[in-house]
């Protein structure tokens, strides 16, 4: 009879499992030199072109399981499509852009983009179909907005971008019971991180458009904070959505267009 492996066991006593679960924590597994070479030569063609090659697989979520007595090395798990996305949307020089991306971009500002395309391929058509676009940051990206506010080759934008070019802090305001209402809560007149916390979110969207450009560039800092908390909430919520994007809109307009 063959005889088995044997698999070395370590015996620990402890009063409890939390110092062995900390110290195993932090245990690191070194990965052989060799794999990390086949992994390093192999990775990228396999997640440009989803073939398997070797023993090494990029595969989709739901086809994990298949062939497991094969795959020695998982890599990119469920990314692939991704990755062939952020492909097709280069190739089509940022035209894949939405409107929402436009929006994280102002908000997070860690997008790597070609701004020149962003300006002249990206943001024409996205202003026809819809109103609230900033647009001043990727203007400054380009490098087309003058110290004093002025627009460089202002003849050369389009339509579109042209039109956005000259609002004003009144373009934001509807002139309804909204603005009525603004003249009596006086928080608007305060500051933003004050308005945010007297009322809920709906509300304070809704008033932010009559707050004074001075205290919204004082409260710069405290508006990026609240975007950046409610962006995910407010972009998947349609009573939401059209006045969290008109106020992304004010904070870039304030921030970016070198007016205040």
């Amino acid at each position: 009879m063959e005889s088995l492996p044997k698999i070395p066991v370590k015996y620990v006593q402890a009063p409890s499992y939390k110092e062995i679960f900390e110290v195993l924590s932090e245990t690191k597994k070194r990965i052989p030199a060799h794999l990390f070479r086949m992994i390093k030569d192999e990775l990228y063609e396999l997640v440009l072109t989803d073939d398997p090659k070797g023993k090494l697989y990029v595969r989709d979520s739901e086809k994990i399981e298949e062939g497991v007595s094969t795959t020695e090395f998982v890599v990119g798990y469920g990314a692939i499509s991704m990755v062939k996305k952020s492909e097709s949307m280069a190739t089509k020089g940022l035209v894949g852009l939405e409107r929402v991306d436009l929006i994280r971009e102002v908000v997070f500002e860690n997008g790597y983009y070609d701004w020149g395309c962003v300006v002249n391929d990206v943001l024409p058509n996205i202003c026809k179909g819809n109103a609230r676009i900033p647009i001043f940051h990727f203007l400054n990206h380009a490098k087309l907005i003058n110290p004093d506010g002025s627009i460089i080759n202002e003849t050369e934008l389009s339509g579109g971008v042209l039109s956005r070019l000259n609002i004003t802090p009144i373009s934001f305001q509807s002139q309804g019971w909204d603005k009525r209402r603004s003249e009596t809560v006086p928080e608007v007149k305060v500051g933003v991180n004050e308005l945010y916390l007297a009322y809920d979110f709906s509300f304070f969207l809704r008033m932010m458009p009559y707050m004074e450009p001075g205290l919204i560039k004082r409260d710069m800092g405290e508006l990026l904070k609240i975007l950046k908390k409610h962006i995910d909430e407010a972009m998947n919520t349609q009573v939401l959505s059209s006045n969290f994007c008109k106020l992304v809109c004010i904070y870039d307009y304030i921030k970016n267009s070198h007016r205040y």
